[in-house]
């Protein structure tokens, strides 16, 4: 069989209707599967990342309730670790509420350069570390100079 070509055939052949509409539907239930697994999975990422507690007793991040605010302050940067990380290097927004006005004053992000006089009269310090990925914050509340409440939020969406 010297010299010999094998022959090639090609068959064309045409889907029936209720085939195809099969195969689409198969499709459509395919993707749709996917779509719902993944906002499942966003949803399941979203609440087990996210922190929203209050602590009154006890101590946490480095710090006791019923310290006072002189102690509190030299502490930050250990509430910072704790918080944050130890390897982490970023920087941290500090707010200071006091009675009059309510409106925030900002303070300097680099915990190396607060004066404790800046801090002395207000009883709300909000600590807003610049993450990555969450919105991170904890915020120290004082009753008569000592702590008396620490709340820690992180979400990874900011909301409303």
């Amino acid at each position: 069989m010297r010299g010999a070509r094998a022959k090639c055939r090609i068959e064309i052949r045409v889907i029936p209707g209720e085939i195809m509409q099969a195969l689409l539907f198969g499709v459509i239930k395919s993707f749709g599967l996917i779509l719902l697994v993944s906002i499942a999975g966003m949803i399941a990422f979203l609440y087990s990342s996210s922190i929203d507690k209050s602590i009154t007793s006890g101590s946490a991040y480095g710090i006791t309730i019923g310290n006072s605010k002189q102690t509190i302050f030299t502490k930050l940067p250990a509430v910072y670790e704790n918080a944050v990380g130890k390897n982490q290097k970023n920087s941290v927004t500090l707010h200071l509420f006091f009675e009059e006005p309510h409106n925030p004053t900002f303070v300097s992000s680099k915990l190396s350069e607060l004066d404790y006089s800046e801090f002395e009269s207000s009883n709300s310090w909000q600590l807003f570390f610049n993450t990555t990925y969450f919105f991170d914050s904890v915020t120290l509340e004082f009753c008569d100079s000592k702590l008396c409440e620490i709340k820690r939020y992180r979400y990874y969406l900011e909301y409303p």
